[in-house]
């Protein structure tokens, strides 16, 4: 376990002394800051088999893509994607994954595509419509994709546009 991966777990251990866990914090933070954040959380999240550091990198991820991802090289925002892509659309089905990491990987795929399409990703629907009707398990993961773009989109929109008919 490298130093990242023991900070990460010290913190999602609610026992642990109130100071290691604020150093451990402090660290987590510290990295999360870094320029090349999004490529050590990717990383994390494939090597490592520890589930609260697969879910930290889910959020230091989710966190860039939605207030950061401006901020990316064209290169690395392709990586990012390429990443996104090639993890959800090859997503192995024996593969023992908690299904509350595979919700949170959805919601951060659907969170980067509202931030990329149609600009930066105008093959957004043909290629998860490809890549997720092919068997059954896919194309559960095609309807939970929807079900979070639903969230994420169409409610919050429909939300703002009740408001201004009540005005």
């Amino acid at each position: 376990m490298n130093e990242l991966e023991e900070a990460i777990v010290i913190c999602a251990n609610q026992t642990g002394s109130e100071e290691l866990r604020s150093r451990a914090l402090a660290f987590c933070n510290e990295v999360t800051r870094r320029p090349d954040a999004w490529q050590i959380a990717v990383q994390e999240f494939c090597s490592c088999r520890i589930v609260a550091v697969q879910f930290w990198s889910l959020n230091v991820l989710l966190d860039i893509c939605r207030y950061q991802l401006g901020t990316l090289s064209e290169e690395d925002g392709r990586e990012l994607r390429q990443f996104l892509g090639k993890w959800l659309f090859n997503l192995p089905a024996k593969e023992a994954i908690p299904d509350f990491l595979i919700a949170k990987f959805i919601h951060l795929f659907i969170v980067y595509s509202l931030q990329t399409y149609p600009l930066e990703w105008p093959t957004f629907w043909s290629d998860i419509i490809t890549n997720l009707c092919e068997t059954e398990a896919r194309r559960i993961l095609f309807c939970r994709c929807l079900i979070t773009l639903d969230e994420e989109a169409v409610i919050p929109s429909a939300q703002s546009s009740a408001a201004i008919k009540l005005r």
